[in-house]
């Protein structure tokens, strides 16, 4: 099999031609084969009936009955031991080898035979025995052998006229039913031979679809388009995941810029602050003292008098130091809370059970009241339970980042409500509150990454509504923010049954796509 497929054109367009040429040779020699034997037992048919017809009539002499017969026959009459032998045709001599040949058919049984003379080619023979006499009536099978073989060249020739226009006709008709076949294959290598650097240019390319008459083709041409579609669609995510990272990480560096500056700041300033003790202090410690030998009490208290007057006193050290601590937890939260995006987006394993809204938004609403007492808090639920299944520990985090959130940017006084409400299949947390809303460039993309940051503010890390935002995608829900100089109002919907990441990825996808369009 493997020494007969190295003989096979290796195109679909030459193997489909070289097997209709085959198939048509085929056709042509079976064809010519049934025609010419066909032919033939037509003619002998004749030839036989002709020789029956011959014998049948009465004659008066063996000439006579030669009369009858086509040229190149030979007719005998025996009676008794009388023999006649007449030829038909211009050359009538009968050769002894005739004579001998045709005496013992004679003598044989009767009927028809086809014989082959010493002297002449293959004969038709009929024997007939009556009661006055035996026949043999011969006629010659070299005419009609000829003429079968005119015929099977005749017809050979047709049949392979046929097949070449078959074979020419087979090979324009392959040649257009595989051109969509071609222009995938030219489409696909092109995009294969793209530099890495252009192939998100070249996916964007597509092969033509419904030119082919032929639904395999088709099919192939949409397969093809639909596998560049999400080869696009994968090459476009991780453009788009690229220059977040790179956004990303450019927003970190800043956020992390101020503090590590702050600290190193700080920390010059505390070294000369201590480096400049020690210098003065070289000045009043005695220059040398004598092995085992002490100061006296008046020195020993002269000299202590001098450090401490030299000391730092603590308001110079514990200023940096303090601002050194503080910025150590700043940039202690922006790490935590940048683990913990990291881990939302990773689309971590969540945990599916049910979840009680109401009591999560009580327990963060109770730990907002203590932090906040100058607030003025308030808290509303209706009489249907609010148990969403889902992810226990991030609806916890959405819910306490919401309140949270109003409380750390609000000034005190500030009326905040938290309600818990079920509706459109879910349940909805809406936080709201009288304070100044949120900044204009803050209210366009609220779920922007350190987009909401107060630089000057050393208690957030501006990734608390982007972690909300992650946390709500992955728990299949949704947030939606009304903000006005009047006071911001938060809507948090959790769906009753957290769906699968295959049918929020779509979702996901357009949030981002309508993100982009707003923002250009």
């Amino acid at each position: 099999m493997r020494a007969l497929r190295s003989f096979l054109p290796r195109t679909l367009e030459r193997r489909i031609v070289t097997l209709i040429v085959l198939l048509v040779l085929f056709v042509t020699a079976v064809g010519t084969s049934v025609s010419v034997l066909v032919t033939r037992t037509v003619m002998h048919d004749s030839m036989d009936r002709q020789l029956r017809t011959a014998v049948s009539h009465p004659q008066a002499s063996v000439q006579e009955l030669a009369s009858e017969l086509p040229g190149g026959s030979l007719a005998l009459w025996q009676t008794g031991d009388d023999v006649d032998i007449a030829a038909v045709g211009e050359d009538r001599t009968v050769t002894a080898a005739d004579r001998d040949e045709l005496g013992r058919l004679v003598q044989g049984p009767p009927g028809l035979h086809s014989v082959t003379f010493p002297d002449r080619d293959e004969m038709r023979v009929l024997v007939a025995v009556t009661p006055e006499r035996r026949v043999l009536v011969a006629t010659s099978d070299e005419t009609t052998e000829r003429d079968l073989a005119k015929l099977g060249l005749f017809e050979g020739v047709v049949w392979l006229l046929a097949g070449l226009l078959a074979a020419g006709v087979g090979a324009l008709g392959t040649r257009r039913l595989t051109r969509p076949l071609r222009e995938i294959a030219a489409t696909t290598s092109d995009i294969a031979a793209t530099p890495v650097g252009s192939v998100t240019d070249a996916v964007r390319r597509r092969v033509p679809e419904g030119e082919s008459s032929v639904e395999e083709v088709d099919a192939v041409a949409r397969s093809v388009n639909n596998l560049l579609e999400q080869v696009e669609e994968a090459l476009r995510r991780r453009d788009e995941g690229e220059a977040t990272r790179r956004a990303f990480l450019a927003d970190v560096s800043h956020e992390l810029r101020t503090p590590i500056a702050v600290v190193r700041s700080h920390a010059e300033l505390s070294g000369s602050i201590v480096d400049d003790y020690y210098a003065n202090m070289s000045h009043v410690w005695p220059a040398r003292l004598e092995p085992g030998e002490k100061l006296t009490p008046a020195e020993a208290d002269e000299l202590f008098a001098a450090i401490t007057a030299l000391a730092p006193e603590g308001n110079q050290l514990r200023p940096s130091l303090e601002r050194i601590e503080r910025e150590g937890r700043r940039m202690g939260r922006l790490v935590d809370d940048l683990l913990v995006l990291a881990r939302v987006e990773d689309e971590r394993q969540l945990d599916d059970a049910e979840v009680d809204v109401t009591f999560i938004a009580l327990e963060a609403l109770s730990d907002a009241t203590l932090l906040a007492p100058e607030h003025r808090w308030a808290f509303h639920a209706g009489d249907e339970p609010a148990v969403v299944v889902g992810d226990e520990a991030s609806v916890r985090r959405v819910v306490t980042n919401l309140v949270a959130n109003a409380r750390r940017h609000t000034p005190a006084g500030t009326n905040v409500g938290v309600t818990v409400d079920v509706r459109d299949g879910g349940v909805v947390v809406r936080v709201e509150d009288n304070g100044p809303g949120l900044p204009e460039a803050v209210a366009a993309s609220p779920g922007k990454r350190f987009g909401n940051r107060d630089r000057t503010s050393a208690t957030s890390s501006g990734l608390g509504l982007a972690i909300t935002t992650a946390l709500m995608e992955s728990v299949g829900g949704r947030l939606t923010f009304d903000s006005s100089p009047d006071g911001l109002t938060v809507e948090a919907w959790f769906p009753n049954e957290r769906p699968r990441s295959d049918q929020r990825a779509p979702e996901r996808h357009a949030d981002e796509n309508r993100r982009d369009a707003d923002e250009h």
